[in-house]
């Protein structure tokens, strides 16, 4: 391939031209932004990034002798490759594959929790003498889905809307087994 089909111009593309070029898809293949992907996809994106600084270098020059250049690897390295790829399987099916699986485990989780007992938390007043340590384990998801699970019977315990305002005054129970689960 020639530096300008890296690159997406044509030969006759002004420098400016050949640097926005360059620069889009420094910014779209940059190895940086591929830290979390599988390993096939994360070499694919090194291997196009070494690429674009070729082209990126050639293109810019200019000269005729290297415009006539075309960047591929040695036999060698594209036959590891070649056998590389046959050995792993592709970044497609490994991001599909991660996908099924983190479909599965929600599924099973939402399986787990409707099968568990559920119930409304019940709100006591505090007492005036405090007994205890401040319970506000789970309060963070609460925040979020409302819901608390009791330790003592492990059920799923929804709190009132107005639970945070109440918080100050109010201790929260589970319904089932009348454990402390809400209390600062």
């Amino acid at each position: 391939m020639k530096p300008w089909e890296v690159l997406g111009v044509t030969p006759k593309a002004t420098r400016a031209e050949i640097t926005t070029a360059f620069r889009t898809l420094a910014y779209i293949f940059h190895p940086d932004r591929f830290v979390d992907a599988p390993d096939p996809v994360r070499q694919e994106a090194q291997k196009r990034m070494a690429q674009l600084n070729k082209a990126y270098d050639l293109a810019k020059r200019g000269r005729k002798d290297e415009v006539a250049y075309t960047i591929q690897a040695d036999e060698r390295a594209a036959k590891e490759r070649e056998a590389t790829a046959r050995a792993q399987p592709k970044w497609q099916d490994v991001v599909r594959e991660r996908v099924r699986a983190e479909a599965k485990a929600k599924e099973m989780r939402e399986a787990r929790e409707r099968a568990m007992t559920n119930g409304q938390a019940r709100p006591r007043p505090k007492p005036r003498v405090r007994s205890g340590p401040s319970v506000m384990a789970g309060a963070g998801e609460a925040v979020h889905t409302g819901k608390l699970y009791c330790r003592g019977c492990r059920s799923i315990q929804w709190l009132p809307a107005e639970w945070r305002t109440q918080l100050d005054t109010t201790d929260f129970y589970c319904s089932i087994c009348d454990k402390l689960i809400l209390s600062r």
